[in-house]
């Protein structure tokens, strides 16, 4: 199950992306911010309730709309449900693959704890304990985390998302790609985060993380990290790639 959930979800992750990239979700938030002010009184949005609801707006992700098209794909499409359910699939993993697609704002109280313990090993003369966290997803439970940094990594962005337009982006670009996906995969391990506490009644109460072998941990940041670099510096941001997604965002808001 949790297999074919994780198949499903990054399979479906990018439904909602639009086109032209991250361009068209750009232009997608200011329009409909400004569509929203234009039908508030001025001043709206310095109000808390304004302010709440411009940012639903500006905040927008393409992810929410791949869970959007996710859930109306099997509430238009009963066979295809019944389909999942018959093959194994329960209830929760529904939600799990929506987890697994846009992992839950709350992710960011885990990564303070693990941040706030990282300081404290660090210092010898700080030995407390970590504090409990709140465990913040319903679809699988905490012993499952590292489930959920296959398609939408919360920790570090190191993801099958990424991996994917590296390789891809890289071949049509023409440009040699020093990160070797495949290594990396097979190097993974599933560990423990004793700087990780989960606020749980369970004997378990850490949670568990997906890394790459200590001896190659290093280079294969390194490489990942050389490879985005090059595909920002020679495409994303490059300057005739910039005035494009200009002028393209002056052509739709005409």
């Amino acid at each position: 199950r949790d297999v074919l959930c994780v198949a499903i979800a990054g399979l479906c992750h990018d439904l909602g992306h639009p086109l032209f990239s991250h361009m068209f979700e750009t232009y997608v938030r200011g329009e409909a911010a400004k569509n929203l002010l234009a039908r508030r009184p001025p001043g709206y949005e310095t109000t808390p309730e304004g302010a709440a609801e411009l940012k639903k707006y500006t905040g927008w992700e393409h992810e929410q709309a791949s869970i959007a098209m996710f859930r109306h794909l099997l509430e238009s499409n009963p066979h295809v449900k019944e389909g999942l359910l018959k093959f194994g699939l329960q209830s929760e993993d529904f939600l799990f693959i929506e987890e697994l697609i846009s992992p839950p704002a709350e992710f960011g109280k885990l990564l303070k704890a693990i941040a706030k313990m990282s300081i404290g090993m660090e210092d010898s003369s700080q030995e407390e304990p970590p504090e409990p966290v709140d465990w913040p997803c319903r679809g699988r439970p905490h012993t499952h985390a590292f489930l959920y940094e296959i398609v939408s990594n919360w920790r570090s962005g190191a993801d099958v998302d990424k991996f994917d337009y590296f390789a891809r982006d890289a071949y049509y670009l023409g440009l040699n790609s020093v990160f070797d996906t495949r290594r990396y995969i097979s190097s993974l391990r599933v560990l423990r985060d004793k700087r990780c506490v989960v606020a749980t009644t369970a004997e378990e109460r850490n949670i568990f993380t997906l890394s790459p072998s200590e001896k190659q941990l290093d280079s294969l940041r390194m490489d990942a990290a050389d490879t985005r670099a090059s595909l920002h510096r020679k495409a994303y941001q490059h300057k005739t790639s910039l005035k494009l997604d200009f002028h393209m965002r002056r052509v739709l808001e005409l």
